[in-house]
């Protein structure tokens, strides 16, 4: 969204959240009716009586479902790897951590995906109305995400860690240290690289 911003001939943002920003903006403008929100992710902006009608589509992963009010709240990430500008995230509750870490697992329920934007974003519109906040457990940034995500996510189905019973299809049985030794099969460098925690 930014870029798109930018090409068109913005400045660059100086939010600290920018999704945080534009939802808080286009509720704004909803409210005093200067724009409308006639379906999930599309938003009507009043131009003016000479104007020409400005109508465009916000990026799920900035807007998404939820109300443009909400607030992004933030979670803690635990080591960010990689360079590009998608990412992969792995991400869990501490509950189920714990609990396998209680029963000596060394590997829990876990979801794996990816996003073209802020992993924070992406997780918590996935996060909504859960009794706790999931810890980001990993994030590797990368410029083919979807390709990575679904190579590490066929690995660990083969492995036999995908999660029958969870809803959807990205929920498995690993641990970020599990998933980041998937990723170093595929991105040998990394194997040299140290990993920063954020």
């Amino acid at each position: 969204m930014e870029r798109i911003h930018i090409d068109n001939g913005g400045l660059p943002a100086e939010a600290a959240d920018l999704s945080r920003t534009v939802k808080k903006a286009l509720g704004n403008l909803k409210n005093r009716g200067l724009a409308g929100n006639p379906s999930t992710g599309w938003w009507s902006i009043e131009q003016g009586d000479d104007a020409e009608d400005l109508s465009t589509r916000v990026p799920a992963d900035l807007v998404g479902q939820e109300d443009a009010n909400q607030d992004t709240q933030e979670y803690r990430i635990e080591s960010v790897r990689g360079v590009g500008d998608e990412a992969v995230y792995v991400y869990y509750y501490s509950a189920y951590k714990e609990a396998a870490l209680a029963a000596g697992n060394d590997r829990w329920l876990c979801k794996i995906g990816r996003t073209d934007w802020l992993p924070r974003i992406r997780v918590s519109e996935q996060a909504t109305g859960m009794p706790e906040q999931p810890v980001i457990g990993l994030v590797f940034k990368t410029d083919e995400s979807r390709i990575l995500e679904s190579v590490v996510q066929g690995v660990l189905t083969l492995r036999g860690q995908w999660s029958k019973d969870s809803p959807g299809t990205e929920w498995f049985v690993t641990s970020p240290d599990d998933v980041l030794g998937v990723i170093k099969l595929l991105v040998p460098e990394l194997n040299t690289e140290k990993s920063k925690g954020v």
